[in-house]
C-alpha cells in the first residue's frame, strides 16, 4: 500500500549554497517554502528577498539568483549605501565570500 502524499504547506530550511562558482555560503541563510497561489515561494527573511516558481526547486532556484544578484549589486556599491541597505550588505558580506 502507497503512503498518502504529504500535504504541501510551509517548510522550514537553510539555504547553504548559492549555485554559482564564484560566491560560497560560509553561514546559511534561514530559508521558508510556502506555496501560494498555485506557486511556491522561497522567502530569506534575513536580507529581505524572495524567489518564485512553479515548483519548490524553481522558487529556490530563483531566490539563489536573487540574492546573487543583491550581493554583486551592493558589493559594487557599498561605500554608498543607506542604513537599511547597508545592514543587508553586513549580513551578506559576513555570510557570502568570493571564491
Amino acid at each position: 500500500m502507497r503512503a498518502a502524499p504529504r500535504p504541501a504547506g510551509k517548510i522550514e530550511g537553510l539555504l547553504r549554497d548559492l549555485a554559482t562558482p564564484a560566491l560560497r555560503v560560509r553561514a546559511p541563510f534561514d530559508l521558508t517554502l510556502e506555496p501560494h497561489g498555485g506557486q511556491w515561494v522561497a522567502d530569506c527573511p534575513e536580507v529581505n528577498e524572495y524567489g518564485t516558481g512553479p515548483t519548490r526547486e524553481m522558487a529556490v532556484a530563483d531566490l539563489k539568483s536573487t540574492i546573487v544578484e543583491l550581493y554583486e549589486k551592493l558589493s559594487a556599491e557599498h561605500d554608498r549605501l543607506g542604513p537599511d541597505l547597508a545592514e543587508v550588505w553586513q549580513i551578506l558580506s559576513e555570510r557570502i565570500e568570493q571564491v
